[in-house]
């Protein structure tokens, strides 16, 4: 079951307590790809052949590299499994942040990207709420 932004709202009043909790909530619920940015790369499954055409089965597995981001709207880093193409997406977006609000959800097929997604959509609501009142925002 996903979680509205209502409930994380509730949840903790700190970036650290809110992101916290998504990470653990998506570790718990999903595998592998669903934790981590594949950008669209999965398991291929094929055959070895040898020199007299013996088939035998085998698979590619992506290239996954553990990473650290840091994210400015969120003012922390953030540790994701990444595959060497999301991380050169991610590069070319211009940041883990650019990457996350600008890549369609398709492409993400990450529970945990998903969710940290929408929490960076909130915090950037509430900061643009409180440079309306006049207010400096928090940090």
């Amino acid at each position: 079951q996903r979680r509205d932004m209502g409930g994380y709202q509730k949840a903790a009043q700190t970036k650290m307590g809110i992101l916290s909790e998504l990470i653990n909530i998506t570790r718990g619920h999903c595998g592998r790809s669903h934790r981590s940015l594949f950008h669209g790369k999965n398991i291929v499954s094929g055959n070895n052949v040898s020199h007299s055409n013996r088939k035998t089965k085998r698979r590619w597995e992506p290239n996954v590299q553990s990473k650290k981001f840091f994210s400015d709207i969120l003012g922390k880093d953030l540790h994701f499994r990444v595959t060497t193409t999301a991380l050169r997406c991610i590069d070319r977006k211009g940041g883990i942040d650019n990457y996350l609000l600008t890549t369609d959800s398709s492409k993400l097929d990450s529970y945990l990207a998903e969710d940290v997604k929408r929490y960076m959509l909130w915090i950037q609501d509430k900061q643009k709420g409180s440079l309306a009142n006049g207010s400096q925002p928090s940090q």
